[in-house]
């Protein structure tokens, strides 16, 4: 991390701040979508139902965008902090 992080460092206009930002988005945005590629085989497994799977993924697509979305936001925008405390 430390050496990606020192890259983006070095390009024209990315400070210390921002470099950190961009690995820790990416470091979410992978986690979130492993936890997703963890989560939908083991749905699978246990639901035969065509339309409870179509449910599960959708609701599973949307519930880990709107966390990746609120995580992301916070990372980089400092004033919405006081909305992702309720």
């Amino acid at each position: 991390m430390d050496n990606l992080q020192d890259w983006l460092e070095q390009l024209p206009g990315m400070g210390e701040e921002v470099s950190r930002n961009l690995v820790l988005t990416l470091i979410a945005l992978l986690i979130l979508w492993g936890l997703r590629g963890i989560f939908i085989p083991f749905m699978l497994r246990h639901t035969s139902d065509v339309r409870n799977r179509y449910l599960w993924r959708k609701t599973s697509t949307y519930t880990i965008f709107v966390l990746g979305t609120l995580f992301i936001a916070r990372l980089w925008f400092s004033g919405i902090q006081d909305i992702t405390t309720f």
